[in-house]
């Protein structure tokens, strides 16, 4: 276990196999509705352009 200066714990994330394909088919199912992603090794980001303050800049 590794520590920081502050004394919390750092673990890397867990691996999950296919995650990264099944998070590449909700992609295109969100883009599919009009919504914004951005995919990246291990997040998805979602960004709604109709809605205030939801990304876009």
């Amino acid at each position: 276990m590794e520590t920081t200066a502050e004394g919390i714990d750092v673990r890397p994330e867990p691996e999950h196999p296919g995650a990264y394909g099944r998070l590449g088919t909700l992609m295109s199912r969100l883009q599919a509705h009009g919504l914004e992603t951005v995919l990246e090794r291990r997040k998805l980001i979602v960004i709604n352009p109709k809605a205030p303050g939801c990304g876009g800049e």
